[in-house]
């Protein structure tokens, strides 16, 4: 798969580059992080949960503001 996308029955699925990943976290520092508390170590505290969401918020919105050739 060299184009970064594959049709399956009547979808598509598509793959981002595997330099993605860096990119976005330089692009939104802190969100890995704080992923990695509150999603996969369920550290659920107030300050936690609500900066957990801004920058949920950040990524989800900013994400499709990065050059698309860069993801994929």
């Amino acid at each position: 798969m060299t184009s970064g996308y594959q049709f399956y029955g009547k979808g598509i699925r598509i793959s981002s580059r595997h330099e993605s990943q860096q990119l976005i976290q330089e692009v939104f520092p802190g969100f890995a992080e704080y992923y990695q508390k509150v999603a996969a170590e369920q550290d659920h505290r107030p300050g936690q949960v609500s900066d957990f969401k801004k920058l949920s918020i950040e990524a989800a919105f900013g994400t499709p503001g990065i050059e698309f050739d860069n993801l994929f």
